[in-house]
């Protein structure tokens, strides 16, 4: 055990948190390979290169899934380079898609918004909120939905 570091050790040098560490054992991404009698987790250099990998592959946006699928091409003596770059631009077409389906949001937003300039309207009659309630649906999706009036809950009064 004299090479190996406690996990509260580990967690606050690579900026993890305790709990992430033990969620990422639970989910398969590694394993501690021993424990002090009272349970402490204690991770050798090759685990901690592994929380290195798993937290630089989740601030390029891959899923827990994904990086478990690196991480087994990555132990994997057969497995070709042609594997990663492939899941890698994978990544990125999703990647790309998101930033479709942003750009595509924003659009939409900065609309509603120019929509919304009477300042002093009342909120039922708030275009954004109107269009909310309406957004994407066919007529027959419109017409099969009953008509919901909100009412402002008010006080009983004591």
């Amino acid at each position: 055990m004299s090479d190996e570091v406690k996990i509260g050790e580990v967690s606050k040098k690579l900026g993890v948190s305790q709990d992430t560490l033990r969620y990422y054992e639970k989910f398969g991404l590694f394993k501690t390979k021993s424990r002090s009698s009272s349970g402490f987790r204690y991770y050798d250099a090759e685990t901690i290169g592994k929380i290195i990998f798993i937290r630089n592959a989740k601030k390029l946006g891959f899923s827990l899934k994904e990086i478990k699928n690196l991480l087994a091409l990555k132990l994997n003596k057969r497995a070709k380079a042609s594997q990663v770059r492939q899941k890698t631009e994978e990544k990125l077409n999703q990647i790309n898609e998101k930033k479709t389906n942003l750009k595509a949001i924003e659009k939409v937003l900065k609309h509603l918004i120019r929509s919304c300039d009477d300042d002093h309207a009342p909120v039922h009659e708030c275009p954004i909120l109107i269009a909310l309630e309406d957004f994407h649906l066919s007529p027959s999706e419109r017409d099969s939905i009953p008509k919901i009036k909100f009412k402002p809950k008010t006080r009983r009064k004591s």
